[in-house]
């Protein structure tokens, strides 16, 4: 199965991509997934946007007019907005390439996951709780 971790970017990613905290509140305002960290303190995890929301994002009209006030606003170099640029066409790039290597079998096995994660989500919503030594 196809791995697809690499197709989630968290707020740290969506900054090199040149997205600033408010773009992330108006463009996307709910993550899609809550990545574990490896901290004993961070009990929630980080916040993670599935790459063809976040593209899909960067194609809107409003979104363009956005960035570019937040790059005037922020005073960034060409250098800076061409390294953001880059990181987008890089991660771009990968992700089209993850696309066209998915087979009906990854795609089943994604669903099922899913499905799965929503059981014990709703499962634990519900009072289960796992049991501890």
């Amino acid at each position: 199965m196809i791995e697809d971790e690499h197709l989630y970017l968290d707020r740290f990613q969506l900054a090199e991509r040149g997205w600033t905290r408010t773009l992330i509140e108006r463009f996307l305002p709910n993550p899609d997934r809550w990545a574990t960290v490896n901290h004993w303190r961070n009990y929630t995890g980080k916040a993670t946007y599935f790459v063809e929301k976040v593209i899909a994002a960067e194609n809107l009209a409003e979104f363009k007019k956005a960035f570019q006030a937040s790059i005037l606003r922020r005073k960034l170099t060409q250098r800076e907005v061409r390294a953001a640029m880059k990181e987008r066409a890089r991660v771009d790039a990968q992700y089209r390439e993850w696309i066209r290597a998915i087979r009906p079998q990854d795609i089943e096995l994604m669903i099922l996951s899913n499905k799965l994660a929503a059981e014990l989500e709703a499962a634990i919503a519900m009072g289960y709780r796992t049991p501890h030594k």
